[in-house]
């Protein structure tokens, strides 16, 4: 069940990066007409799981600007002959000691992550049938598989979200 709830916390950060520009609005609906067809909600089910899972998502969206803001300092400047990676590729001057405490910080907040993912885990719980809780798990993997996919093609460019078999 473990590897499942990691699941969730991995697709979150699609969303942080989904929240910049106009496809933030598409990748919400696609998310929320995907899981709901996924764990076949019933409307009532909806009413209580939505509110839920709206709450973990930003709790996790929090988390994950942690990690951004501690991990990428953003007021360095960049040299504009350096390709993005580059910039932003601090490892290669790093000493021991600073890539330890890196590797420390790193670790306490993927703990908060997955700390926030067993709250949220029992909260799913309440609300849902077990059976929609595994699914949950397993439909997050899907959706983060096909917004990979979706990504890789550039289909959020012509703003089709529609799942293609």
């Amino acid at each position: 069940m473990k590897k499942y709830l990691m699941s969730i916390a991995l697709c979150l950060p699609m969303l942080a990066w989904a929240q910049r520009g106009h496809f933030r609005e598409e990748i919400e609906s696609f998310r929320i007409g995907y899981l709901t067809k996924k764990l076949s909600l019933t409307t009532d089910e909806a009413k209580v799981f939505w509110p839920v899972y709206e709450s973990f998502t930003k709790e996790m969206m929090a988390l994950h600007k942690e990690r951004i803001k501690r991990f990428f300092d953003e007021g360095e400047e960049t040299n504009p002959n350096m390709s993005h990676e580059e910039n932003n590729d601090n490892s290669k001057e790093m000493d021991d000691k600073k890539l330890a405490v890196y590797a420390d910080e790193f670790i306490a907040v993927k703990e908060k992550e997955l700390a926030l993912i067993k709250k949220y885990y029992q909260q799913f719980k309440a609300v849902l049938p077990p059976q929609k809780v595994g699914l949950l798990c397993l439909a997050q993997e899907e959706f983060k598989k096909q917004l990979l996919k979706k990504a890789r093609h550039h289909d959020f460019e012509r703003g089709d979200w529609r799942r293609r078999d």
